[in-house]
């Protein structure tokens, strides 16, 4: 009987999740681990430490009843998305799968493969196994945790999720499922981060690359400059508030050192007398010309830019300028058909991007420098940044200094969040510079040396504290010598590749077909004498079709998706819950729902593809006059 089961659990965890049933076929509970009949007849799991102490994994009267009780002790319904930490037998997860939805996500991740045999052995887990929104994850690590994640972020990032966690199992190894716990929040929260930039920002975006079409053609991509500083040290100069308390000491190290800021801390580095290597732009934002206000840049100072800035940024370089693959689609799309241009690493914000282009070089070690990540007196920056210069052009209404700065600090207050400074007192930072300092601390894992030299602000974790001077004293102890002369042999301005205008061509074809498909269904959102109801059924059965032909057109889809990335995003959503009632609903009513999502959709898609026809045709016409 025992065999029996084993292999019909087996049998249907191999029709989805073949390679993890291979994993669990070949492990087999050690000594320590016994399958044990409950007083109530049903199995339950015992382990036995090498201490001789007894721990039973479920109830040791009657499991099915515990898991009932545990199920029924959470607001199931409220949730679609479910993420379980401890397999063990399963008898939660198959209550769990009675009250959740059809199109509920369920994520298990668990540990021990050897628990998995047993459970397979002596509970039938069928409903468990094809309930399509079920998901085990085995022994993750931590590394693994973002690409695991990949396919699930955006529903659980969107929506929030019910985390069920049993402490029998978990509490095995604590340490484990704590730390992974954290990195999966980690991943969402920087998913939506990621989202409510991209929705609010999604069309400047758009505009901007367009704006910087010539730039991205001729500039060179960071890729030329993989290694160009191996095991010189490269210090990443943010523009936090102690940045006052140790910048004149940059000059000490200008010669000794790859010099990396960020936008904001230009001015106040230029303003004292050193000049950096590099200085980097990712932002979109207006704000982003005015950090870089100056009319002329030293020729020893060069820009590493996303195409997502705006062009009077990269404008003011003179073709000192290394671009970045951007993450926005429109950019990697050019990239595809024109040539790479690199990534250094993950583009989360400018200092991470300035920190992972430094390690990018080889540069070894890596010294943070105005990394905050914290308040300091109610302040984010340091004195001669854009925005300190903004709150003293303020200080003629009978505000104080720090009136204004107070009066930014509250703007913060519903994100705000306890830390303690590296002195060990009291300070806030807020969710996103959290999420920041944590992919920091992840990059120590990379076998990178880094060094946080900041003297202020939340620690990082994992990465060794010390002031600015002894990383200098320490590291910086040798001259580099002709940095700029190596930047520039290694600098090749690109050529427009063969397959840009015909890929451009083919882009603006699809635009144009789907714009006159999108005008035909449009027709029916005015139908004239025809019966309403049965104009809205020929609405929605013409989008549909739309939707079909389209999604088996990724590159189309990603183009439209990343320029109206919140209207993408609704209409996500609206889907999701049509997909919830499909099956129960009357067919109508799923008609009129459908009807109102697509005719909200609809004006924003065909805004859409009309600016990206309009893009595209620029596009074309400007490489032809640079292959003239």
């Amino acid at each position: 009987m025992e065999r029996q089961l084993f292999e019909k659990n087996l049998d249907l965890l191999t029709r989805n999740h073949p390679e993890l049933a291979r994993r669990i076929q070949n492990s087999h509970p050690g000594d320590t681990l016994k399958i044990v009949p409950s007083r109530a007849g049903s199995p339950t799991l015992l382990l036995q430490a090498m201490d001789g102490s007894e721990r039973y994994y479920h109830s040791s009267f009657d499991p099915v009843r515990e898991a009932v009780k545990f199920i029924e002790s959470h607001d199931i319904g409220r949730f679609e998305n479910f993420i379980v930490y401890g397999f063990g037998l399963g008898y939660h997860l198959v209550e769990l799968v009675k009250r959740a939805g059809p199109g509920s996500r369920i994520l298990v991740f668990e540990k021990d493969p050897s628990i998995l045999h047993g459970a397979l052995k002596n509970l039938d887990l069928a409903p468990v196994f094809l309930h399509p929104g079920f998901r085990l994850i085995l022994e993750p690590s931590k590394s693994e945790i973002e690409s695991i994640l990949e396919d699930d972020r955006t529903d659980f990032s969107l929506e929030s999720f019910l985390t069920l966690t049993l402490k029998s199992v978990v509490e095995t190894d604590r340490s484990y499922y704590v730390d992974l716990e954290q990195k999966i929040h980690q991943v969402f929260r920087q998913t939506k981060i990621d989202f409510r930039t991209r929705s609010a920002r999604s069309r400047i975006f758009h505009r901007n690359i367009a704006d910087n079409w010539d730039h991205i053609l001729q500039s060179a991509g960071v890729s030329c400059m993989g290694n160009a500083f191996k095991g010189v040290p490269g210090i990443i100069v943010a523009a936090g508030p102690s940045l006052d308390k140790n910048i004149g000491l940059l000059k000490h190290a200008r010669d000794r050192a790859v010099l990396i800021t960020v936008g904001t801390a230009l001015r106040p580095v230029l303003n004292s007398g050193v000049i950096p290597d590099f200085a980097v732009a990712i932002d979109p934002d207006e704000i982003t010309p005015k950090l870089f206000n100056r009319v002329q840049y030293p020729e020893d100072l060069w820009l590493v830019f996303d195409p997502c800035v705006p062009e009077a940024v990269v404008a003011k370089f003179d073709q000192r300028t290394l671009a970045v693959d951007s993450n926005v689609y429109l950019s990697q799309w050019i990239s595809r058909y024109n040539g790479p241009k690199g990534t250094p690493g993950l583009q989360f914000s400018v200092a991470h991007t300035a920190f992972f282009f430094a390690r990018f070089l080889g540069c070894d070690p890596v010294i943070l420098v105005g990394q905050d990540l914290a308040f300091n007196h109610y302040r984010l920056h340091c004195t001669d940044t854009h925005y300190n210069q903004e709150h003293q052009d303020r200080m003629d209404r009978g505000l104080t200094l720090q009136d204004l700065d107070h009066q930014k600090y509250r703007r913060f207050a519903e994100t705000l969040t306890p830390t303690m400074d590296i002195f060990g007192l009291p300070s806030f930072t807020t969710a996103s510079m959290d999420t920041y300092n944590a992919v920091f601390s992840d990059a120590v894992r990379k076998k990178t040396r880094i060094f946080n030299a900041t003297e202020g602000g939340s620690p990082i974790p994992g990465v060794p504290t010390l002031t600015l001077r002894e990383a200098i004293h320490l590291y910086c102890d040798s001259p580099v010598k002709n940095k700029n002369r190596e930047i520039r042999q290694r600098v090749t301005p690109p050529n427009v590749g063969d397959a840009l205008f015909p890929a451009l061509t083919g882009q603006l074809n699809k635009f144009e077909e789907l714009r006159s498909r999108l005008e035909q269904a449009g027709r029916w959102l005015d139908p004239g004498d025809e019966d309403n109801e049965t104009a809205q059924f020929r609405f929605v059965d013409e989008l549909d079709a739309i939707y079909r032909s389209l999604m088996e057109d990724r590159e189309t889809v990603q183009l439209l998706q990343d320029f109206a990335f919140s209207d993408f995003l609704h209409w996500y959503q609206a889907t999701r819950k049509i997909a919830r009632i499909t099956g129960t609903a009357p067919e109508k009513e799923l008609y009129r729902i459908k009807f109102e999502r697509d005719r909200r959709f609809f004006g924003e898609l065909l805004s859409a593809v009309v600016t990206l026809e309009n893009t595209f045709q620029d596009f074309r016409d400007r490489v032809v006059s640079h292959k003239v």
